[in-house]
């Protein structure tokens, strides 16, 4: 065989001798380094189909020749493979205009979240679920049904067991008396109207604070009718006595009670806890508002009998 004959059968066999190409080298590099093909999407932001194509080699579904080499550039560059030789080994040498590729596919990096403020978070959320556990098992098993406060929240009262026994003022109400009188000694004396059931004084009234006990003995049984009528809608310390020093009530009265006094008027009312009150004199409502400090009213009420 003649030099000439061999070259030309060497040139052939270059001709014939095929051209790796890219797909293969990626998937290896790939699996290497333990990366899925999602993952590999996921970081060129492309579909996972396109990753497929470009590991096997299926190019004919894809966009252009410079697009595809924008993608091989890209996904070489994340695998550390040298990208010329991965653009190269698809192109196979041919001429690709250089402004239509792409330098690279945009490859955002991974957003990661400050250690501390992840810790942070983990904490908040801990104590977020033990605080819904514990008040989970405090209303199961009933933890905050205790009994109320030590601390009066009533008027304490000593109840006598014989008509020979002391009644007292209770502590609260002889410390609101003062103070009652404190202001009342500050304030001008006001007019009053009269009517022919009710009849007040025309001057602000004092209430004796010397007289803080009673012996239950000096009070009137209850009536069931009487020109007065208290009604309470709340519990309330009650004093109520007539023209002629006869004390009908003077006790602390539960909520829901109804009084009926059948004595000699003028009375002489006290109530500790006024807002509570309702009076009716004859039949008719009596407002006490304007005899009211606090939560005491002291008032006189109903006209003299002749």
């Amino acid at each position: 065989m003649s030099e000439q004959e061999k070259e030309i059968e060497d040139n052939t066999d270059l001709e014939v001798a095929p051209v790796a190409l890219p797909g293969h080298r990626l998937r290896l590099a790939r699996e290497d380094l333990h990366l899925s093909k999602d993952e590999v999407a996921h970081h060129l932001h492309l579909d996972v189909q396109i990753v497929e194509a470009l590991e096997t080699d299926n190019f004919d579904n894809l966009p252009s020749p410079a697009y595809i080499c924008g993608y091989l550039r890209s996904y070489a560059r994340i695998l550390k493979l040298p990208e010329d030789e991965i653009v190269n080994a698809y192109s196979k040498g041919q001429e690709i205009n250089a402004a239509l590729i792409p330098e690279s596919v945009s490859i955002e990096p991974e957003k990661q979240m400050n250690p501390m403020i992840t810790k942070i978070v983990v904490i908040v959320i801990l104590v977020l679920i033990a605080s819904a556990g514990f008040m989970w098992l405090a209303e199961r098993f009933h933890m905050f049904d205790l009994a109320t406060s030590n601390e009066p929240t009533t008027i304490d009262v000593v109840v006598p067991e014989s008509n020979n026994q002391i009644i007292e003022r209770p502590k609260q109400i002889q410390e609101q008396i003062q103070q009652f009188n404190a202001e009342s000694t500050e304030q001008e004396p006001a007019e009053t109207p009269i009517t022919d059931n009710q009849e007040t004084s025309s001057a602000s009234l004092l209430i004796n604070e010397e007289e803080s006990q009673v012996n239950a003995a000096v009070v009137a049984d209850p009536a069931n009718t009487g020109n007065l009528k208290l009604v309470f809608n709340k519990e309330s310390w009650t004093e109520v006595t007539d023209s002629e020093g006869r004390r009908y009530v003077y006790r602390l009265v539960e909520e829901g009670a109804e009084i009926h006094v059948d004595g000699i008027p003028p009375y002489t009312v006290l109530l500790g806890n006024a807002e509570g009150v309702e009076v009716f004199h004859n039949g008719e409502l009596f407002n006490h508002k304007r005899y009211q400090r606090d939560q005491i009213a002291y008032f006189r009420l109903g006209k003299k009998e002749e």
